[in-house]
């Protein structure tokens, strides 16, 4: 699974000094947890590379207003009883309309719905396009993040189900798919956190019923931010072939006389026996350097390395693009933007490239009116005016990880990131 770019995790000790929904970071008070160095980790599981067009692949989003229900506080099953995951809501009626991506909270004007714990459930209608069946391609139904438990369902089968709020996940939709008729995506979210989930959350029963209802609960939690929940980020469909490329791990280094070191292994999914066509292209999508195999080393010449702003170095941000072409009759390509870095550590100093850098920067969160923690590309880009604006070269992603787009961002921006899982509160 490529991790996106430049993901370094890390505990940061911060002041208290606050400066609109950033807080500032004192540079150099680190704890390190663990590095992520280079742009990728390990594999956790196949498909979660980002959609991306290519000559083989399409991509479409199903974002808009979806239909929205919630399962009553006393009937939390009803949903699942009464068959909500194959009906369209119209037919049960009490439903709203439910923008996604966006936290659901603080959309409507129901104080309900902005506190509500349990099951909620949204459903979309969409098309797909014939020649996805007449081309013998794989369809796949990719989630950014859903806040918490989440399980989808497609014309009524199950096509995936998932727990975790703030990571991707993506199932195979190919076998579930209709062609020349709607498409029923239903899916089905759960925000309530338990002592063994990431982040915790708590349900207590006092069973006082001098001061309490019966049956009166108390849900609670220890982070100190609003627990946005529903469909925070980007829902994807997109295509590849039948065989097709389904994880990319890179790492990178500096080698002697200028050189640039990519190590790398691309995962061929559909059949283990392709090989692969690697070119590394630079920034004007000129070729550096190839490879015929699917696992390797590509040497770079004279490599640029990639810079964050404010170090006052020639190149900025400066990313090659990583391409990957199955070696069979009907080829699979993905490009991958990476850049060649290295990030080491002592107990004074954080080394990037070997030279030290000095972090200047904030603690952020994806909170926002309206929106909550869903995504949006004009909130992301006016944060970077103003991390830009305000002499910073660095954010951590305060308390949890961020959508993919963020980091992409950071990446082609010269931002260095600082990110952190959810684990924030672990007892």
């Amino acid at each position: 699974m490529k991790i996106p770019p430049l993901c370094i995790l890390m505990q940061f000790y911060f002041s208290n000094m606050f400066s609109s929904h950033f807080t500032m970071v004192r540079p150099l008070q680190i704890v390190v947890v663990l590095i992520l160095v280079n742009l990728v980790a390990p594999s956790l599981a196949a498909n979660i590379l980002y959609p991306v067009e290519s000559e083989s692949r399409e991509v479409r989003t199903l974002h808009g207003l979806w239909n929205f229900k919630i399962s009553p506080p006393s009937n939390q099953m009803i949903g699942f009883d009464e068959n909500w995951y194959a009906t369209r809501f119209e037919t049960l009626g009490d439903y709203w309309k439910m923008p996604v991506p966006s936290s659901y909270n603080d959309v409507s004007t129901n104080s309900t719905i902005r506190d509500y714990v349990g099951w909620a459930w949204y459903q979309y209608e969409f098309y797909v396009p014939k020649r996805w069946t007449d081309d013998q391609l794989n369809v796949f139904l990719r989630f950014s993040s859903v806040h918490f438990k989440s399980i989808v369902w497609l014309n009524g089968q199950i096509c995936v189900d998932h727990e975790g709020g703030h990571l991707p996940f993506t199932g195979n939709a190919t076998d579930f798919l209709k062609y020349g008729e709607p498409n029923l995506i239903v899916v089905a979210v759960n925000n309530t956190l338990r002592p063994d989930t990431i982040p915790q959350g708590y349900t207590t029963y006092p069973n006082n019923t001098y001061k309490y209802p019966k049956n009166y609960t108390i849900y609670s939690h220890e982070f100190d931010y609003f627990d946005y929940s529903g469909i925070n980020r980007a829902v994807h469909l997109y295509t590849t072939p039948k065989v097709y490329v389904c994880d990319i791990t890179v790492f990178t280094n500096f080698g002697n006389n200028s050189e640039g070191i990519v190590d790398y292994k691309v995962d061929i999914c559909g059949n283990n026996i392709i090989e692969c066509n690697i070119t590394l292209l630079d920034a004007n999508r000129n070729t550096v350097v190839e490879s015929n195999t699917c696992s390797g080393q590509l040497i770079i010449p004279n490599v640029i390395p990639w810079w964050p702003i404010m170090s006052g170095k020639k190149h900025i941000a400066y990313l090659y693009t990583f391409q990957v072409k199955t070696n069979n009759e009907n080829s699979d390509y993905y490009r991958l933007p990476i850049g060649v870095r290295t990030l080491q550590w002592t107990s004074k100093e954080l080394l990037l490239n070997n030279e030290p850098i000095y972090l200047r920067g904030f603690g952020k969160h994806e909170d926002s009116i309206i929106r909550g923690r869903g995504y949006d590309d004009a909130l992301s880009a006016r944060d970077y005016y103003l991390i830009k604006w305000l002499g910073a070269n660095s954010f951590r992603t305060s308390h949890y990880p961020y959508a993919e787009e963020t980091l992409q961002q950071a990446d082609s921006e010269g931002i260095l990131v600082i990110v952190e899982s959810a684990a924030c509160n672990l007892r």
